[in-house]
C-alpha cells in the first residue's frame, strides 16, 4: 500500500518522518505480522479483512511481555484507559509502536509494518494518564533489553486483534487492532505462525537468493538452532519471492454487515507464547 499526503488526515508517511527525528528513538525495523490467505492453527486469514483497515495498525503498541495482557475490543490498547492495569497483570512495558503498515502483494501476501523502539510512545501514554510513573521508567529501561533481543535474533512478536469470523475459523469481517506483543523466543515459547518475524536491516536489503549468508549471522549467536533457523527463513523466502509451490488456497464467502455487528467483540489474540487461560472466544495463534 503506498503512502500519501492527504488533507486533514496522517498519512504513513507522515508518520515515518515523525519518528525518524524522535528524540529518544533507538531503532527502527520492518516486520513481518502475518503471511496471509492461508490458515494459522483454527484460523483462516484472508488478505481482505485485515487490508480494508490497514491505517488503524499504525501507532498500535509494541507491549514487552511473557504474555498477552488482557484487551477490550472497544478501544485499541493506547487508548484504553485500563492499559495500566492490563500491563500489571502481565508486568508488561511500552517500547514502541508501528508505522508504515501495509500490505505486501509479492509472492505471499504479507501483513507487514515497521517496529519503532524507543521512548516516545511510553512517554506519551504517561502523559496522557494511561501509565504510571513507574510503568514509563521500566518501559524506557527495558527498551535497550528488547533492542538487544533483536541483535541477537531471540525476539519474538504475536499480534493482538478483534474479528469476527465466519463460523467455520475465517476472519470474515472488521479487524480492530489492539497491540502487539514482544516476548524473548525459547524452545517452549514460540509464535504459532511461523510467518511472523522482524528483519533487521541486512535482511531487508539483501538480495533473496543470499539469505543462506543470514545462517553466520544466526549461527554466532546461537549454533544448536542454525539449522532449524535456516530451514524457516528459506521456506518464509521462498514464499515471499514467489518461488515454490503456491498453497490451494479457499475462497471464503464475505459476511453481511449485520452478522459482523453480531461478532464484532470476539478476539484473537495471535502467537500467544504461553499456555492459553483466556475465554474460548480469544482465540492465539
Amino acid at each position: 500500500m503506498g503512502c500519501e499526503r492527504t488533507a486533514g488526515k496522517t498519512t504513513c508517511k507522515q508518520t515515518v518522518r515523525f519518528y525518524q527525528s524522535e528524540p529518544g528513538l533507538v531503532g527502527s525495523h520492518d516486520a513481518i505480522l502475518h503471511l496471509l490467505n492461508r490458515r494459522v492453527g483454527d484460523d483462516y486469514l484472508p488478505v481482505e479483512p485485515f487490508e480494508a483497515t490497514i491505517d488503524d495498525w499504525n501507532g498500535i503498541p509494541l507491549i514487552f511481555a511473557a504474555r498477552h495482557i488482557e484487551f477490550s475490543c472497544s478501544f485499541p490498547a493506547h487508548k484504553d484507559k485500563n492499559l495500566q492495569t492490563y500491563l500489571e497483570g502481565v508486568s508488561g512495558v511500552i517500547v514502541g509502536e508501528l508505522s508504515d503498515s501495509r500490505i505486501e502483494q509479492a509472492g505471499r501476501p504479507k501483513l507487514m509494518t515497521k517496529f519503532n523502539f524507543g521512548e516516545g510512545t511510553a512517554k506519551r501514554l504517561f502523559e496522557e494518564g494511561l501509565i504510571d510513573e513507574k510503568t514509563y521508567k521500566a518501559s524506557v529501561a527495558a527498551i535497550p533489553i528488547v533492542q538487544k533481543l533483536v541483535d541477537e535474533g531471540k525476539l519474538s512478536l504475536s499480534s493482538a486483534f478483534c474479528a469476527p469470523d465466519d463460523g467455520n475459523g475465517s476472519i470474515a469481517g472488521t479487524v480492530r487492532p489492539n497491540h502487539v506483543l514482544l516476548f524473548e523466543e525459547s524452545a517452549q515459547n514460540q509464535p504459532k505462525d511461523p510467518g511472523s518475524m522482524i528483519l533487521n536491516q541486512t535482511q531487508t536489503e539483501m538480495e533473496m537468493d543470499k539469505v543462506e549468508n543470514q545462517g553466520k549471522v544466526i549461527s554466532d549467536v546461537n549454533r544448536a538452532k542454525l539449522k532449524q533457523a535456516i530451514d524457516a527463513l528459506l521456506n518464509v523466502f521462498k514464499e515471499m519471492g514467489g518461488g515454490g509451490e503456491e498453497e490451494k488456497q479457499e475462497k471464503v464467502p464475505a459476511k453481511s454487515r449485520e452478522e459482523d455487528d453480531e461478532n464484532a467483540n470476539k478476539k484473537k489474540a495471535t502467537a500467544e507464547p504461553v499456555p492459553d487461560t483466556k475465554a474460548e472466544d480469544e482465540k492465539e495463534e
